[in-house]
């Protein structure tokens, strides 16, 4: 006999509200992407007090085309920078300015805001480097105040400081670098 514990039937009371709601809007469709549960949901469904229980994560690494187009043309650049070479072993922060400096230099937007999952994904298909998207946030969010990036809304927009700080690190002269 199967049986759901108390959160789980809180959680599936909740769905069942949530499916029934005419004021919610569906956004899902078949074949869209997914989105991100949120952190409660989540710990609902896991069972700490069981022996061997471990919370499971569930990542889509569905790649948005806005990021497949910041690679391509990103490598097509051909600015003589080995991108994983440059960050491999650099800070999660460092990671994310040199990625938003890439992707500036392959939009050619100076006012490009980023969000952080659009900017790990770039990483890694830029890059083949891993970096989780709350680490990324956060650690940009902490380096905010000084002056390299700062937070927008719907992300992260690279600085004056922060675009000298990633031609440094890619080797790159600065004055030719802030020309482009």
């Amino acid at each position: 006999m199967i049986e759901l514990r108390v959160t789980g039937r809180e959680a599936a009371r909740k769905v069942l509200r949530e499916f029934s709601d005419s004021n919610i809007e569906d956004k899902w469709l078949p074949g869209s992407t997914s989105r991100a549960r949120n952190k409660a949901s989540s710990k609902d469904n896991v069972d700490e007090t069981s022996p061997g229980s471990k919370s499971v994560k569930r990542k889509f690494s569905i790649v948005s085309k806005d990021v497949e187009e910041w690679t391509k043309n990103w490598n097509a650049l051909a600015l003589g920078v080995d991108g994983h070479s440059v960050i491999k072993d650099r800070s999660v922060a460092e990671k994310g300015i040199f990625a938003l400096w890439a992707i500036r230099r392959a939009t050619s937007d100076a006012h490009k805001v980023v969000s952080a999952g659009r900017l790990t994904n770039f990483l890694y298909q830029a890059f083949e480097v891993k970096v989780g998207e709350r680490s990324i946030g956060r650690a940009l969010k902490e380096i905010s105040n000084k002056g390299k990036v700062i937070q927008v809304a719907d992300g992260f927009q690279l600085q004056p400081p922060g675009m000298e700080a990633a031609a440094k690190m890619a080797g790159l002269d600065n004055a030719s670098e802030m020309s482009a």
